[in-house]
């Protein structure tokens, strides 16, 4: 076993508060900030377990040919002007999905990742939707599974990854074993 990861949802039958601290600014994106997303995805999960970086060309192509892909949910959280972190999100049915949710490591524990997840459930919460979810490694060493727990959402799946590695034959030993 080397991994675990969550799926976790939560209804969205309650008020949401949507404020977020006066310092963070949440505006939405578009196509034009693509190159945006893609830095900020790049540098936010560079350390993550199992992330291998990609060219703007790799993943915008990935990003943009998924069916559910929906620009008006995508969010880049600003301090001062500079964009400190982002989150994507599209919907299946009733239910609002988060794709992504990444923090520029030095604006981690600062509440960025939680006024993100306010934003959208807001949002998912206006244009009729039930239910919230997303998925997450729960080994991420962000904390991002409090972040998800403060915010409401409950582990209602797990999944395990296992690994075995397996060592290849040397010519001699598949000769003596012939």
């Amino acid at each position: 076993l080397v991994r675990r990861h969550y799926t976790m949802q939560m209804p969205l039958d309650h008020a949401i508060d949507p404020t977020v601290p006066s310092w963070i600014r949440i505006r939405t994106c578009g196509p034009a900030d693509l190159p945006l997303l893609y830095r900020l995805e790049q540098e936010t999960f560079a350390d993550h377990w199992g992330h291998r970086p990609v060219t703007y060309e790799e993943w915008s192509d990935a990003f943009l040919a998924r069916k559910d892909s929906e620009p008006s949910l995508w969010f880049v959280a600003e301090a001062d002007g500079d964009p400190v972190g982002y989150l994507t999100a599209m919907f299946e049915g009733s239910r609002g999905w988060v794709g992504n949710l990444g923090v520029l490591s030095v604006w981690r524990r600062r509440g960025v990742g939680g006024a993100l997840l306010r934003h959208v459930f807001s949002e998912f919460q206006r244009r009729g939707f039930t239910e919230a979810g997303l998925e997450v490694d729960s080994g991420n060493e962000t904390g991002a599974v409090g972040v998800y727990e403060r915010a409401g959402l409950e582990v209602v799946r797990e999944y395990e990854t296992f690994e075995k590695s397996i060592v290849a034959a040397t010519d001699d030993r598949v000769r003596r074993e012939a």
